[in-house]
């Protein structure tokens, strides 16, 4: 079992139902497995049907891990991740008014961080959403887009202003997962460019090499400093250095 699993997500109990399904479903996105909810196992090609069954057995098995025993008895029956989903979601999510206030809640009160990598704070974003729509209250791709948008850091700034230039005949046409790839193609730009900044620029200047004095050049100025000292400490001439 992951550790990162165990440190992101934990044990459903059945009174957690909120905590619990946004965390493993922000586990599966990120790990590319949350498609096998919503497809069938394929029946064209061999490939195809290993692929399924290996990356089902291993949703079933974080999922299965994550139960409280108890929980894990009324689910032995069930063989498809959409099954069990269902049936959790079923028994322990029933949507309410304040499930739905806090749901509200915690979507709002979250900002995508500049420092670290947009896509799982997105995807939170998006489950909150998903339970208010749930929930009776739906929120339309656009204006989902829109709540992301203004959820962005500054360093992100951009796109916003790039998405706002859009035409009002194509504002329908915005989605969630456009805001997802401008997101990650701008932090994965701004990485590079970190990375690349500063460090080689430092390392051609320290790496100039300076042409050495030529030590006649140097002895020479040594002497003129020589001499222009003990000229100014010289008496003026007629004066001698008398004291009258």
């Amino acid at each position: 079992m992951s550790s990162a699993l165990d440190k992101m997500v934990p044990v459903f109990t059945g009174s957690n139902w909120q905590q619990w399904h946004t965390s493993m479903q922000a586990y599966l996105w990120a790990q590319g497995q949350w498609f096998i909810y919503s497809t069938t196992q394929p029946a064209d090609s061999h490939d195809d049907q290993n692929n399924w069954d290996d990356n089902t057995k291993r949703v079933l098995g974080n999922i299965t891990l994550h139960l409280a025993l108890s929980i894990q008895v009324t689910v032995t029956n069930l063989t498809t991740i959409k099954e069990v989903w269902d049936y959790l979601k079923k028994s322990f999510g029933a949507p309410s008014i304040g499930s739905a206030y806090a749901e509200l809640s915690k979507l709002l009160s979250m900002t995508i961080p500049a420092s670290s990598h947009p896509t799982p704070t997105i995807m939170k974003m998006l489950s909150h959403l998903t339970y208010l729509k749930d929930a009776g209250f739906d929120f339309l791709a656009p204006m989902q887009t829109m709540i992301i948008l203004c959820k962005l850091p500054p360093t992100m700034e951009v796109i916003a202003q790039i998405l706002s230039q859009t035409l009002l005949d194509e504002i329908k046409n915005l989605k969630p997962e456009g805001i997802i790839k401008a997101t990650t193609l701008s932090f994965e730009q701004k990485g590079t460019t970190r990375s690349s900044g500063k460090g080689p620029q430092a390392n051609k200047l320290s790496a100039v090499k300076h042409k050495p004095a030529d030590p006649r050049f140097a002895q020479q100025q040594q002497q003129g400093r020589s001499n222009s000292g003990a000229s100014r400490n010289a008496p003026a001439q007629g004066q001698g250095g008398c004291t009258r």
